[in-house]
């Protein structure tokens, strides 16, 4: 973690209670079902059983959080609906970040940013994971620029514009 930024990261699980705050903020800010899936709360449970989920701390208080859900196995909202497959050489040890969400009053400065450095550190060093991917709308293409990703394609689902991005870690 960055020593002159107080906010922390660990890991959380479905069971737990600050997994619990997570889905509050998730269900909040993106809603409970932001692309329109079908079975929706099937899909979420196997997602969040088999993905690594990561709590953003500011002392003890869950203000947001990340889920790394593994591609090769059409579970990820990216592999459904796009050809990221085809952009990355091995899907296995390649995660999709989703479910990305921050309380307003941390998205200033530099705390998100903050937040998914020490994330993608953490995927590095903690997992098999040497590629991150995602679907990211126009408003957070710029930090996710600035974090090393590069845009690989895009598509349109449900009225939405997407563009994907891929970092290699």
């Amino acid at each position: 973690m960055h020593e002159n930024i107080p906010y922390k990261i660990h890991q959380i699980v479905p069971s737990s209670p600050s997994y619990q705050d997570f889905q509050l903020i998730k269900n909040q800010l993106l809603g409970k079902n932001p692309g329109k899936e079908i079975n929706i709360e099937r899909r979420e449970e196997h997602r969040d059983w088999c993905s690594y989920s990561l709590g953003f701390y500011n002392d003890n208080n869950v203000v947001g959080g990340i889920r790394f859900s593994p591609l090769g196995h059409g579970l990820t909202f990216t592999e459904l609906h796009s050809n990221i497959v085809e952009c990355v050489s091995n899907p296995f040890g390649c995660f999709e970040a989703n479910r990305l969400v921050l309380i307003k009053d941390y998205r200033r400065g530099d705390a998100a940013y903050s937040y998914l450095v020490d994330t993608i550190e953490w995927m590095g060093r903690e997992t098999s994971c040497h590629t991150i991917v995602a679907s990211s709308v126009s408003r957070f293409l710029s930090l996710y620029k600035r974090l090393g990703f590069s845009v690989v394609g895009e598509f349109d689902i449900s009225g939405k514009h997407y563009n994907l991005i891929l970092k290699e870690i």
